[in-house]
């Protein structure tokens, strides 16, 4: 299969694959922050919370890289798709 400059398929389904699966990346990781602040903020277990607190700046990290990863593959959708997915 042919692919476009930035490395994506072609073909329109695959593109259409490929944003949901972006998506659903910066859905999951928008759900987990919610929960490692909750327990960085409420957290009754100090393990689990210390725990939280060290992970959070990897998540948030990895929430911006899929949101670049989703912009790359429909940059005219971005702003909507991160006012629906935060």
């Amino acid at each position: 299969m042919k692919t476009i400059k930035d490395g994506h398929p072609k073909h329109p389904k695959s593109r259409i694959s490929i944003q949901s699966r972006h998506a659903g990346l910066v859905r999951g990781h928008n759900g987990d922050i919610a929960v490692f602040r909750r327990e960085t903020n409420d957290g009754k277990d100090i393990s689990i919370k210390r725990f939280a607190e060290q992970s959070l700046p990897t998540l948030q990290e990895h929430l911006k890289q899929a949101r670049q990863a989703l912009e790359s593959v429909s940059p005219k959708t971005t702003a909507q798709s991160k006012k629906k997915l935060t």
